[in-house]
């Protein structure tokens, strides 16, 4: 299974808009995505822990007292890293340029190279706005 950059910048994009910080993830989340977060995490952008969400009850095997299980989810949330990656590939344009310039060079980077190749653009285009060389 190969990584998806754009898969991954969605991850982190999701990641970064939950209110808490913390990332819930889907119960029904593929092995495609869980490779994905496997990636992340081997990369330093994202932890990732185990947590009691709440009580389910479970009729089917419901006796006279009652009986409820606690379900457990894992949640994300984003390193220092993981949000230094995230700006510097958030805005779509740079982004894109970004896609296509690994595209274009054979179609293979890692990911510190994405990541050196958007803040290259990010730098040029902060630069264009303000005169200012970062």
């Amino acid at each position: 299974m190969k990584r998806d950059f754009d898969r991954i910048r969605h991850l982190l994009l999701e990641c970064e808009a939950s209110p808490s910080g913390h990332y819930m993830l889907p119960s029904d989340m593929g092995t495609f995505d869980k490779y994905q977060l496997d990636k992340m995490i081997e990369a330093g952008l994202i932890t990732r822990k185990q947590s009691a969400f709440g009580i389910m009850v479970k009729s089917k095997y419901r006796t006279k007292e009652g009986s409820a299980d606690v379900v457990a989810t894992e949640e994300i949330s984003l390193t220092w890293k993981g949000h230094d990656y995230l700006d510097a590939v958030r805005d779509n344009d740079i982004w894109e340029k970004t896609k296509a310039t690994v595209a274009e060079t054979g179609g293979n980077a890692t990911i510190e190279i994405v990541k050196s190749l958007a803040v290259g653009f990010l730098r040029k285009t902060i630069s264009d706005k303000t005169g200012i060389d970062v």
